[in-house]
């Protein structure tokens, strides 16, 4: 015959609520989450929303809040109203950047210059143009360099 369990040792599940014994999960089903709910709640999307609107990567929400960032993208998928709630916090983030980039321009020219570095930057970016024609980077002189930067250090470490 079985003995009672005493009810001051019952603790509620993290998960679920249910009386347990031990003091996290009732069961593997609710520790593993295989229930198929998520752990995300309207509470809890309401926040991750407001991280966003604040610039937050998911990775950096996912680890402030404690769960893994696949989370988050399993529950975009399977809610699109909250992947449109995402993309919308994402693009007021973006608007407020962009409009802080464009008062400075008022202020200083290099933040215009920036700007156009980074909206157009095939035409406006810093870039270096080789020409191969007139100084050919050949495979043997760069092999031999290392060969050469090679032997010096072995020969550092006999005299040494």
């Amino acid at each position: 015959m079985a003995r009672p369990i005493n009810p001051e040792r019952l603790h509620p599940c993290k998960r679920c609520g249910k009386p347990t014994v031990n003091k996290v999960y009732c069961s593997l089903q609710c520790r593993y989450n295989l229930s198929g709910k998520s752990i995300i709640d309207r509470e809890m999307a309401d926040e991750i929303i407001e991280l966003t609107k604040n610039g937050m990567s998911q990775q950096a929400i996912a680890d402030y809040m404690g769960i893994n960032v696949k989370t988050i993208v399993r529950y975009k998928q399977n809610n699109p109203d909250f992947l449109r709630r995402m993309k919308k916090a994402k693009y007021n983030t973006d608007i407020l950047a962009f409009k802080s980039v464009k008062a400075g321009m008022v202020r200083d020219w290099r933040a215009g210059r920036w700007w156009i570095k980074k909206r157009y930057p095939k035409q406006f970016g810093d870039s270096i143009k080789v020409d191969l024609e007139k100084q050919p980077i050949l495979i043997d002189d760069i092999m031999g360099e290392i060969d050469n930067e090679k032997r010096r250090r072995k020969g550092k470490k006999k005299k040494g």
